[in-house]
Formats: C-alpha cells, structure tokens, sequence
C-alpha cells in the first residue's frame, strides 16, 4: 500500500483513523495483488418497445470477450428490475465456462438498507451435482437496470471466478 496516494483519512466508529485512497490507485494495487477476475458490467440500456420493457445488459468476460443478454418485461418498476437481472444471466449463459452451468432468476425485490434503496436478487446454480441459491445486492441509485445486473453479478461473480481459476 506504500504506492498509493492517499487523499484524505477516513474515521471508523469507533474512532480509529484510516487512510482513505484513490479509486483507480485501489484497481491498480488489487490487479497488481492478483485478485481474481471477474466478469465486469459494461453497460445496460432499455429499448423502446411498444408495451413492454426491454433491457439490453452487456457484460466483458475476464478474457476481453463481450456478451450480450436482452430480455423482456412488463413495463414496470418491477419488471423493469426484473428484465435486467435476466437479461444479465442470459450474457452470463454465454461465457463459455459456464456452458454446463444452469442459472435462474428466483427473486427480484428491492428493499431499504440504512434509509437507502437497494436491489436484491436470489439466483439458482446448478452445475453437475452441485446446487445452490446466490445472492446478490447492489444500491438502487438512479439507474434500476445497472443496479439489477449489478445484483446478479454479486451473486454469480464469487462462483464464476472459482470456475473460471
């Protein structure tokens, strides 16, 4: 950490001070640390469509290859959420080390954390004899579809980088 330049210092609760550093300082030391890859959002967009919402979520693989999943709901703040994390599992889908892997959206809901909005999402993995729910969490924010494939990946990206090592 002595690399990294620190513009000011933070305070826990209970008062012990911590240096607070850069963004892309942190990014550069955990790459440099060998922290496992992931596969990263590059963006979601919804598409006009007469009736229905329908997001488009793309997503880069640890590899540089993009994938891109679309997938529709009703035209609804729920649907909406939902639309996203499907269409993020969808581009999961295609990453080719997850060809033998089976996700499904189970749940969308969002919820409050400390007077804040958040989504939350449980997803299905089977996989050979393996089964199991992930779960995943992200803030609202001002953008439901990026803060739905955000959830979706907190949930698969701890099991994808263990396929993927």
């Amino acid at each position: 950490m002595a690399d990294q330049k620190f513009v000011n210092r933070g305070r826990s609760s209970r008062g012990v001070e911590y240096p607070v550093s850069q963004g892309a300082d942190v990014k550069k030391t955990a790459d440099q640390k060998g922290m496992p890859n992931r596969v990263r959002f590059s963006g979601a967009q919804r598409v006009p469509v007469e009736d229905l919402c329908r997001i488009r979520v793309r997503l880069q693989s640890p590899d540089g290859t993009r994938q891109v999943g679309v997938a529709d709901g009703p035209d609804s703040p729920d649907g909406e959420l939902r639309a996203a994390a499907e269409a993020t599992l969808q581009a999961l889908r295609q990453a080719a080390a997850l060809k033998d892997a089976r996700l499904d959206l189970r749940e969308v809901s969002t919820f409050d954390a400390f007077d804040k909005p958040a989504v939350m999402v449980s997803v299905s993995l089977d996989m050979g004899a393996q089964s199991r729910t992930l779960l995943g969490f992200s803030p609202l924010g001002s953008d439901p579809p990026r803060a739905a494939a955000l959830a979706v990946l907190s949930a698969t990206n701890r099991f994808i980088t263990a396929v993927l090592a």
